[in-house]
């Protein structure tokens, strides 16, 4: 299943951003493929697709180019 997560932030390792990442991990040993969508990218953004977590980490609005992952729920 492709799983879309969304959340505020994206660029350091604290609370809710730490739940992310370890949903994410969950959901990819179970065999899904996750994007993560937030607004504000950084350092822990860069670290889940190095990592392989997220398969892609969406565009903050500022950056040009569409989404090119369609979630199936």
């Amino acid at each position: 299943m492709r799983i879309l997560i969304t959340n505020l932030s994206l660029s350091r390792n604290s609370g809710s951003e730490a739940v992310v990442e370890l949903l994410a991990d969950g959901l990819r040993g179970a065999g899904h493929q996750t994007m993560l969508l937030a607004p504000t990218l950084g350092d822990m953004a860069d670290e889940c697709v190095g990592a392989g977590i997220m398969s892609s980490i969406g565009l903050p609005r500022s950056s040009k180019g569409p989404m090119s992952f369609t979630p199936s729920i």
